[in-house]
C-alpha cells in the first residue's frame, strides 16, 4: 500500500494555487531487506545475496565506466548521460577533458512498470493538505532516515515526512536547538548532519 499526502504549492505570480500528490513513504527498503527477504523464498544465503550484489555493482561500474548501457532482465536499463562541463565549447578543440557525466539514467523495463502501476494500491495518509507532525514524530522518523544517511535537507525532510516547506524548517531548527543536528551551509543549500549521539547507526 503507498501512502500519499496532497501538497499545496505555493501561490504563483497570478494568485493561482495548485495541489498535487506526494508519496509518504511509511518504511524504507534497502540491500539487507532485499538479501534477508530473497534468502527466505529462494534458495540463497544472506551471505549469497551480499556476494551477488557486490559483483553486480562492481559489473555496473565496469561497463558504465566503458560508456556502455546495463540492462538487467526484469528491472530495466543503465546507461550514462554525458554533457560539457562548461556551456561554451569550440567544436573543433573539444576533448575528453570538456566532457563529464551529467547523470547515470536508469530506465525501467516495460514488465516493471505495468506491475507497479497494476499492484499499487494508493492510500490517503490524511485529510488536510499538509501532514501535521510534532518533535517526537520527526525524531521518530529521523532515527530510521539517518541509519543510512549522514545528513538530510528541507527539500529531503518534505518528501520524507509529507510536510510543507514552514512546517519542515520549524522541526528541523527546533532539532538544531536541542542538539540533534548540526547545520551546515553547502552553496546556496543548508543541510543538517546527524549528531550521532542522538542518532546512532545499527552496525
Amino acid at each position: 500500500m503507498a501512502f500519499f499526502d496532497i501538497y499545496m504549492s505555493p501561490p504563483q505570480q497570478d494568485g493561482k494555487v495548485s495541489i498535487h500528490p506526494r508519496l509518504v513513504s511509511p518504511s524504507r527498503s534497502d540491500s539487507e531487506r532485499l538479501k534477508r527477504e530473497t534468502s527466505e523464498s529462494a534458495s540463497l544465503t544472506e551471505g549469497d545475496m551480499s556476494g551477488a550484489l557486490s559483483a553486480v555493482s562492481a559489473f555496473l561500474r565496469r561497463q558504465l565506466a566503458a560508456g556502455g548501457s546495463v540492462n538487467l532482465e526484469g528491472i530495466g536499463t543503465f546507461r550514462v548521460v554525458p554533457h560539457f562541463r562548461s556551456p561554451k565549447h569550440a567544436g573543433d578543440r573539444v576533448t575528453g577533458k570538456d566532457v563529464e557525466v551529467k547523470r547515470i539514467l536508469f530506465t525501467p523495463c516495460r514488465e516493471l512498470s505495468y506491475d507497479v502501476k497494476r499492484d499499487i494500491v494508493f492510500t490517503r495518509r490524511n485529510a488536510s493538505h499538509s501532514r501535521e507532525m510534532n518533535e517526537a514524530q520527526a525524531v521518530l522518523l529521523l532515527r530510521q532516515y539517518f541509519q543510512d544517511h549522514d545528513y538530510i535537507t528541507v527539500r529531503d525532510f518534505e518528501r520524507e515526512a509529507g510536510v510543507n516547506s514552514t512546517m519542515a524548517r520549524t522541526l528541523l531548527n527546533g532539532l538544531v536547538g536541542k542538539e540533534h543536528l548540526l547545520p551546515k551551509r553547502v552553496g546556496r543549500i543548508l543541510i543538517y548532519h546527524a549528531n550521532r549521539y542522538h542518532y546512532p547507526q545499527n552496525l
